[in-house]
């Protein structure tokens, strides 16, 4: 719980470093058969240097609550990505969003799933040493079945392309943090009632703790 703390605090400041950061050149690209869901990727670099590894995140804006393989739902077919490496690339294990419980209006029961806007996907991409320079396309699908107050939606397929240009091991790369980290804390309504009990009386302290930081930093608290 404390570690979510600490998010609640910083979480601002990371979103507004995020907003200063150029735009890369190149975003991944999807189609579906109607109206394609928002797909956007970061990157923790703007070209994968030859031998190295980088990281890379998708941000899938669905609509409805999307489940997790990490946490599956009998009868729900959860978010996942298959991505087929290309020439000179590898890529590592693919870190899904943690679920948390939450309650629709067609079922008793909750469940275990998460606001695709708030939660990303997480892979790193390695580039072989003789990889060849230039643009590379990692082609895959991303499949899903949208979860939302009437129901479950019909299975939903997304064809995805990412770009990632790979150069000299001696290049220049920049690089910046391209997102919060993973298992943010889970929207309000889906925090249990014995944790809300114990987090209400402590966010008085949290914001006086953050107000004297800011102001022993010398910085305008002023919001």
């Amino acid at each position: 719980m404390w570690r979510g703390m600490v998010a609640v605090v910083l979480l601002p400041a990371m979103a507004a470093a995020q907003a200063e950061l150029p735009k890369p050149q190149t975003k991944a690209q999807a189609t579906s058969s109607h109206d394609a869901p928002k797909l956007l990727s970061f990157r923790s670099f703007n070209q994968l240097r030859r031998g190295t590894a980088e990281g890379i995140a998708i941000v899938f804006e669905a609509d409805g609550r999307l489940t997790s393989p990490r946490s599956p739902v009998p009868g729900i077919v959860p978010l996942s990505l298959e991505l087929r490496p290309a020439e000179g690339i590898t890529l590592g294990p693919i870190d899904y969003p943690k679920p948390f419980k939450h309650k629709f209006a067609f079922q008793h029961e909750r469940i275990a799933s998460f606001e695709p806007f708030l939660q990303h996907i997480e892979f790193k991409v390695h580039a072989a040493p003789d990889a060849a320079t230039g643009l590379h396309l990692l082609s895959g699908t991303l499949t899903w079945q949208a979860v939302g107050d009437n129901g479950v939606s019909a299975p939903e397929r997304m064809d995805v392309q990412i770009p990632v240009i790979i150069a000299e091991r001696t290049a220049k790369v920049f690089r910046t943090a391209y997102w919060p980290s993973q298992d943010r804390i889970p929207p309000w309504g889906d925090i249990p009632t014995a944790e809300k009990v114990v987090l209400v009386p402590l966010l008085p302290v949290v914001v006086l703790l953050a107000t004297l930081v800011c102001v022993l930093g010398g910085q305008d608290c002023r919001c």
